[in-house]
């Protein structure tokens, strides 16, 4: 089949003229207009699709060529589904449920669902769907809400911590980044980034700002540091996040058992802090904030490959490798 013109028509008011009589203030496709610019919001190049009945048809392009033509469909809905907006019944109107799912102050989703002859009963569909978007919505509040609760951990009461939290943010990340490159879904992602983001928060309740910036901390002050893995997982233990204490205590374990707090070893430790480790340890060198000379990227994945197999679990560091690069 021979590739067919692309053309674009503009509407007949295609500027919203405040003088005009008739749709004053509006285009002539205002109600597609808010959809093609939800489209064009993500770089894609929206064409909206004529309807290829009516008196004044002409040619011989029909409704496949355009679904041949187009890489996505959105399909507005509202009236138009409707037959009896036009006067007309339904042919089957047990096929067809439409639903307003949720709402919210300035915004509203509805769901439709048109069923085929012999498949489940669309209101019960229907109804699934209202139960998983209602789970899905209330899981997004309390990820949000978690976030916040940990970052608001980082800087508590009038404390402020601004090294810690752009390193913690930067390791959460990468942590989120990794688990996704490695297939992983986004509730195991959402642990991640959290260790990401707490892995250092005992370091609030010690000399942080000081112990941070110390070049060539003495026996003393290493001891001091050292209790932040341990301080970090009491405050986070007991609230339904075991496993990211567990990775706060552990993210400075070596994969040789030579780490602390425990000397754990290869597997024995968990994998939430081997990933946490290798994302801190390439943060910390790439860092303009870091209490390092910042080396680029590059230069930073070949000090985490020569430490495979010794400090950092190789497997984690050939996947941190995949997102740096």
């Amino acid at each position: 089949m021979p590739q067919r013109l692309k053309v674009g028509i503009s509407a007949c008011f295609f500027h919203a003229d405040p003088n005009r009589p008739i749709f004053t203030g509006k285009t002539l496709q205002y109600v597609e207009q808010s959809i093609a610019h939800w489209v064009q919001s993500q770089g894609a190049l929206a064409l909206v699709i004529p309807s290829p009945n009516g008196n004044t048809r002409r040619g011989d392009v029909t409704l496949d060529h355009y679904a041949e033509a187009l890489d996505g469909l959105v399909l507005e809905g509202g009236s138009d589904m409707w037959p009896g907006s036009y006067g007309e019944e339904p042919l089957r109107p047990s096929l067809i449920v439409s639903e307003v799912a949720m709402q919210d102050a300035g915004w509203s989703l509805a769901l439709s669902v048109v069923g085929a002859e012999g498949s489940e009963d669309p209101a019960q569909v229907m109804d699934r769907l209202q139960r998983e978007v209602a789970a899905a919505h209330r899981l997004s509040s309390l990820r949000s809400t978690r976030r916040c609760l940990a970052r608001r951990l980082l800087e508590p009461g009038e404390s402020r911590f601004p090294d810690l939290l752009v390193h913690s943010l930067a390791v959460s990340r990468l942590c989120w980044q990794m688990v996704r490159a490695a297939g992983g879904g986004f509730e195991r992602a959402e642990q991640a980034a959290l260790a990401g983001l707490l892995h250092d928060v005992g370091m609030r309740e010690l000399d942080y700002e000081r112990l941070y910036r110390l070049e060539r901390p003495g026996p003393e002050h290493r001891r001091v540091y050292r209790r932040h893995v341990v301080v970090g997982e009491r405050i986070v233990r007991g609230v339904g996040l075991d496993e990211v204490a567990a990775a706060i205590r552990h993210h400075h374990e070596r994969w040789d058992g030579t780490g602390y707090p425990d000397r754990l070893g290869r597997d024995q430790i968990p994998e939430l802090a081997r990933l946490v480790h290798v994302a801190e340890v390439f943060d910390v060198l790439t860092s303009p904030s870091s209490y390092l000379v910042p080396v680029p990227p590059e230069r930073a994945l070949v000090t985490l490959k020569s430490g495979g197999g010794a400090q950092f679990d190789p497997g984690m560091v050939e996947l941190l490798a995949r997102v740096a690069s």
